[in-house]
């Protein structure tokens, strides 16, 4: 009795779809209208489900998503088998309680039915192997996370048939790399862990523009739906959930929770920061966080839509023996919602520094920050990454177009690279600076007021 064969997102209690289909439960509960509202009980107590379907898109597909909310009551309800489980089937009822939302694609018996994970899809790159006496041949492939695969209709630990390049096998990830020493260990998470479900307060919006994303097959290729699904409020073990059709209702939702951050680099002691960016048409920006040493979390900075997903934190300083940094973002559209807040990442003061410069995590691009801060008075940092050693040019322009500063005019190595800009001399207004190397050009503006 499994929700899905193989290792993706096992349980020990029958699907929905299961269920309906063997008389166990009469109906799903089939959402209505463009803002639909439904509380939805505990699923293995009382058969609840809502089906949402996804309009008609050929004679031969049939699409919808159910929902069913596990709060874990019985001990038959293991909805997952990997990560704080570690594959017992023994109950734990503090982990892996939320809203579970399945993909069912398919009018055949049975259909295709994934699990859509809260903790999002991703694309995977293979980085070597791992020594693992006794798994397989004494030895597990490592996949590291990249860039967000927001229409992949697979869980976040499931590639669907990665290879094993050098074992000429396919292989699924049972293997991780602890973001705090930056080591590798083998992991179950590949049979689902306590992240994949929504809940209030960590996931809460399925939508089009959300990592996982809404779906519907059109001519062989997935492509986004209208459809949102919103977690409103829970009451005990009762969760209020909201779907809505129109894909006007799913935007004027806050933004979608930021996906992938992390840690690109330390420059010059300061920690540089990359992330996916939302890609809903309103968004305006993202506010950056940070606690030290498990104190408050507090606002230290704004990265606007329009100038890359990247910060470097200047104010922190990973020279000084007992730092200890966690980092959040949240997206803002630009009716000031403010998204739910991504996962952490972490910087402790006594992990392996990842060193920029070194080659270890050198910049695969060019890029010219925004400047930090903006606003400023008088001084403020530019900064910029390098891919390839070259002359570097960086100049600052009055709003006529009027050369005013040369800050760099040298040879600059691969890697990420800082100047300070002092308007101590100029007026209130807005200046531009430009970068050019190696053929590169890229400018930004910057508001100095005094």
């Amino acid at each position: 009795m499994t929700g899905k064969s193989d290792y993706y997102g096992q349980t020990g209690a029958m699907n929905s779809w299961e269920r309906k289909h063997l008389g166990y439960i009469p109906s799903y509960f089939l959402a209505g209208n463009n803002g639909y509202t439904k509380t939805l009980h505990d699923y293995v107590e009382t058969g609840d489900a809502l089906q949402i379907t996804i309009p008609y898109n050929s004679p031969t597909s049939t699409e919808y998503y159910l929902i069913e909310n596990h709060q874990r009551k019985s001990n038959w309800n293991y909805i997952i088998k990997g990560g704080s489980l570690q594959g017992s089937e023994l109950p734990n009822y503090s982990v892996g309680k939320g809203i579970y939302i399945w993909k069912v694609i398919g009018n055949t018996y049975p259909p295709n039915i994934t699990a859509v994970t809260a903790d999002g899809h991703f694309n995977w790159v293979y980085d070597g192997d791992l020594a693992a006496p006794g798994f397989y041949d004494n030895w597990v492939p490592k996949y590291l996370r990249q860039t967000v695969n927001r229409h992949a209709g697979i869980s976040d630990r499931n590639p669907n048939q990665l290879w094993w390049p050098s074992h000429s096998q396919y292989a699924h990830i049972w293997c991780e790399k602890d973001m705090f020493t930056n080591n590798w260990s083998l992991t179950r998470d590949v049979m689902g862990d306590e992240y994949d479900a929504f809940n209030i307060g960590y996931n809460q919006l399925l939508t089009p523009w959300s990592n996982p994303s809404t779906t519907k097959i059109v001519n062989g290729q997935e492509q986004p739906t209208n459809i949102s699904i919103e977690l409103i409020s829970q009451l005990g073990d009762s969760v209020q959930v909201k779907a809505y059709s129109q894909s006007s209702s799913g935007l004027a939702l806050a933004p979608s929770k930021p996906q992938n951050l992390r840690l690109r680099g330390i420059s010059y002691n300061h920690p540089v920061l990359v992330w996916e960016g939302n890609i809903e048409q309103d968004i305006a920006g993202y506010n950056i966080y940070r606690s030290e040493n498990g104190g408050y979390s507090e606002l230290i900075g704004y990265v606007p839509q329009t100038s890359g997903k990247i910060f470097t934190d200047y104010s922190a300083n990973t020279s000084i023996p007992t730092y200890n940094y966690d980092y959040t973002i949240k997206a803002k559209d630009s009716t000031d919602l403010l998204s739910m807040q991504s996962d952490k990442v972490s910087i402790m003061a006594l992990a392996p520094k990842i060193s920029v410069g070194s080659g270890e995590k050198m910049p695969s691009e060019y890029i010219l920050e925004q400047n930090y801060p903006n606003s400023f008075n008088p001084t403020t940092l530019l900064n910029y990454s390098v891919k390839e050693a070259g002359l570097v040019k960086i100049k600052v322009y009055d709003i006529l177009g009027s050369a005013i500063a040369e800050l760099v005019n040298e040879i600059k190595e691969a890697g990420y690279h800082s100047v300070e800009f002092n308007a101590s001399n100029l007026p209130s207004g807005v200046y531009i600076y430009t970068l050019q190397v190696n053929g590169f050009s890229s400018s930004n503006k910057m508001l100095l007021l005094k």
